[in-house]
């Protein structure tokens, strides 16, 4: 089964990559397409991805239909950054060499790839010519400079489309129909992907996730309490949000557990929080992934360390010196608990990549956060009488 791996950002995947997979299947007669979405792409660090779990779930919307194509997350599972060499030494041996697909430009920069010798003897290229390249001439260079590289020339219909076109449409609220699948498009829409930096960076979520507008739903009806009522953080309010309302129903814990796998990008080893508040996140968000086939620790963060058995502050599955982690909870007001949580687990040695609320009071928690550079996803907001609207991205 000779199959062909096609790596790439897929920033966003687009119909111009679904039409050379299947020339490149059809025309070299091979089984199966495999397409591998980068982690981090050495020769791309300048380019603004979105999160590798969102760039894979994209590709797995634009191939679901098609028996002849599959996805996998070797490189969004991967430390470090992204080198072909790794991933044909991760994928096992095939009834003769797999096949790499890459474009004109990607060829031509080949010698330069990490172990180029060793990428020509574990696999075949099939370049793909691109409108105004001399995919031929490209061809001579390289082979003559990488001993024992086999290229195969594939002869694709030019599309007028790139991820980069898509991203800057998108960017200036042009529709992208006919250019990627209508479910890409659709996940594009309702995650709020390949927004303007200044939305990403703190303005409402446009199109909210329709999964968030059930679980404020969810709030709404059980979590949101009127009266007088004195919060932990000592200020006096005129509502009181019992989140566990909303993380302890089944409905809406499963949705926030969705909710949250997505959100996290495949460098994160662990998700925790502080107790007992995040407990429930923690399961559903470990859950989800675990449907997904992918591992997530948990842990949590007492408010002080036990003073029996273990003595610890963080309990669960932390991971190692140098992991990175997300920390999740129900609700923020000033941040006192999420940066309690914050302090321990960096305490141990471990990174932290953002913080993921389920609601956000919006009372100097996000700002406070913001200040010492962490990443804040809310997926609600709360405003002074108790409303709710859909969150934010810092």
């Amino acid at each position: 089964m000779t199959v062909a791996i096609f790596g790439g950002t897929f920033n966003p995947i687009h119909s111009g990559h679904l039409i050379v997979a299947r020339e490149v299947l059809e025309q070299l007669g091979l089984s199966k397409v495999i397409f591998v979405p980068a982690g981090r792409p050495w020769m791309r660090k300048d380019e603004e991805l979105e999160a590798p779990e969102d760039r894979l779930r994209m590709v797995d919307l634009a191939i679901r239909e098609d028996g002849d194509f599959r996805s996998s997350r070797v490189e969004i599972d991967r430390e470090g950054e992204t080198y072909t060499l790794d991933t044909l030494r991760a994928f096992p041996s095939s009834e003769g060499l797999p096949v790499v697909i890459v474009g004109a430009d990607a060829l031509a920069e080949l010698p330069k790839w990490k172990g180029a010798v060793e990428v020509a003897q574990r696999a075949r290229i099939a370049a793909v010519g691109r409108p105004g390249t001399d995919v031929k001439a490209t061809v001579d260079v390289v082979t003559d400079r990488v001993p024992g590289l086999q290229v195969e020339v594939v002869d694709a219909q030019p599309v007028g489309v790139s991820a980069t076109q898509i991203r800057g449409r998108l960017r200036k609220g042009q529709t992208i129909r006919n250019l990627v699948p209508p479910a890409v498009e659709e996940y594009i829409r309702d995650r709020g992907l390949y927004a303007s930096l200044q939305r990403k960076r703190g303005q409402l979520l446009k199109h909210p996730d329709p999964r968030v507008e059930r679980v404020k739903q969810i709030e709404e009806e059980k979590a949101v309490l009127k009266g007088s009522f004195k919060l932990a953080s000592g200020a006096t309010s005129t509502y009181y949000l019992d989140g566990r309302k909303a993380t302890h129903d089944s409905e809406g814990a499963a949705l926030i557990g969705e909710i949250v796998a997505d959100l996290i990008g495949g460098d994160v080893r662990a998700v925790g929080g502080p107790a007992t508040a995040a407990n429930p996140i923690i399961t559903a968000t470990q859950l989800a992934a675990h449907r997904r086939g992918r591992k997530l620790d948990g842990f949590y963060v007492r408010a002080e360390a036990k003073t029996h058995g273990t003595k610890r502050l963080v309990e669960g599955n932390l991971p190692g010196p140098g992991q990175v982690v997300v920390i999740v909870d129900d609700t923020m007001t000033t941040g006192g608990s999420v940066f309690h949580a914050i302090a321990a687990v960096e305490a141990e040695g471990c990174n932290v990549e953002r913080v993921i609320l389920v609601v956000d009071r919006g009372e100097g928690g996000a700002e406070a956060l913001r200040a010492k550079g962490y990443e804040m996803t809310a997926l609600l907001t709360a405003d002074a009488e108790g409303n709710l609207s859909y969150g934010l991205r810092t």
